[in-house]
């Protein structure tokens, strides 16, 4: 079970950046872009823990995986703040922090990887057959909750109000991390 609380930041995450995509077919390559980075980044943490000892402790881990989404967070409401919209920006101005996220977040399968292999058996089945699928599919089902969001509150449906609520998502997502780190 513990390949599913992989995934929870997966989940959040895509509910919260779901209105910078506007086709379904983004949402789909998002979701596996979660569950390949989730898998990749164990796959590398286990052969680095294999070949040397910790070359980043877990904390280090934490920090990059609970701040990086607080400066994505801060650029977006930058970025609606100076009224940048797809047209006068570029698509990819704004959007660019949802495709570097599963990599960001992939931090903490990488941190899984570097203490071992604790649940034993084949990697590439733990890496591929748990963690890949646990996260794409919790990452596609919160981009379905985002577009549910989207239909419920027409607003976001402007560039720069998803833009903006985005940002503020990410910022309050990795105070929502801080927060489950100090209860662990």
């Amino acid at each position: 079970m513990g390949f599913l609380l992989l995934g929870l930041d997966s989940l959040i995450a895509c509910i919260v950046v779901s209105p910078l995509l506007s086709k379904w077919s983004h949402r789909l390559l998002l979701a596996a872009f979660f569950g390949l980075a989730d898998a990749i980044g164990f796959l590398i943490g286990v052969g680095l823990g294999a070949a040397t000892p910790l070359m980043m402790s877990g904390e280090m881990g934490e920090i990059l995986e609970i701040g990086l989404p607080a400066i994505l967070g801060i650029y977006l409401i930058g970025m609606a703040f100076l009224g940048f919209t797809a047209r006068q920006a570029g698509a990819a101005s704004v959007g660019w922090p949802v495709w570097v996220l599963p990599i960001i977040l992939a931090l903490d399968n990488f941190s899984f990887g570097l203490v071992g292999n604790p649940a034993g058996g084949s990697l590439m089945q733990q890496a591929f057959g748990e963690q890949a699928w646990s996260s794409a599919l919790l990452a596609l089902t919160g981009l379905v909750v985002g577009v549910a969001l989207l239909r419920v509150i027409p607003a976001m449906q402007r560039r720069a109000v998803a833009a903006a609520t985005s940002g503020v998502g990410l910022i309050v997502f990795s105070v929502v991390l801080i927060m489950m780190e100090t209860i662990e």
